[in-house]
């Protein structure tokens, strides 16, 4: 599917899927699906037409996050794509994937349930790094009023802690040590 984030790593794809299997392979011309049966250990493959098809999936291409299935609906009248029912007749089955209404409701899913989570990480990473840095320029501004002569007293309440606190953390390094 043409949708991504900023990401590279992060596309999403709507996957048909069957009873008894996941696909792994479209047939020539349309005619339906290769479904792996069995497992990894000792798999058997078998031929699948679109009127077998049962679901569908959103999946990020990461292999992070998979979509709960969208449950194929026999009815025009039972589809509802915020409720996870999609309606589709035999000949137009295969062509799910490529509807713009289901498209945006898998793409919205995606977004909501595993880019936000990606992107709130990313966040906490970013004001991690940025303590690291201020912790490293605070050290350095220790060791730069140590060598001026300050005392532990000025030092602790400029940094807004006692003195002793700041003796605590700043005595033991060398003029100019880093916290870490």
């Amino acid at each position: 599917m043409g949708v991504s984030d900023e990401h590279a790593d992060h596309r999403i794809e709507l996957v048909p899927g069957y009873p008894d299997g996941p696909v792994v392979g479209v047939l020539p011309g349309g005619a339906g699906h290769l479904v792996m049966v069995g497992g990894a250990g000792r798999p058997t493959y078998l031929t699948r037409s679109p009127a077998e098809l049962s679901a569908w999936r959103a999946t990020c291409s990461c292999g992070g996050w998979a979509s709960a299935p969208w449950t194929r609906v026999s009815s025009p009248a039972d589809e509802d794509l915020a409720g996870m029912r999609v309606h589709a007749d035999d000949a137009d089955a295969l062509a799910v994937v490529e509807r713009p209404d289901v498209i945006a409701a898998a793409t919205a899913l995606w977004l909501r349930d595993h880019l936000a989570r990606l992107q709130a990480v990313a966040v906490v990473r970013e004001a991690a790094q940025r303590v690291e840095l201020a912790l490293l320029a605070l050290d350095d501004a220790v060791a730069g009023a140590r060598r001026a002569g300050a005392s532990w007293e000025s030092i602790g309440a400029a940094a807004g802690i006692t003195r002793q606190s700041a003796h605590a953390r700043w005595a033991r390094r060398p003029t100019g040590g880093r916290h870490r």
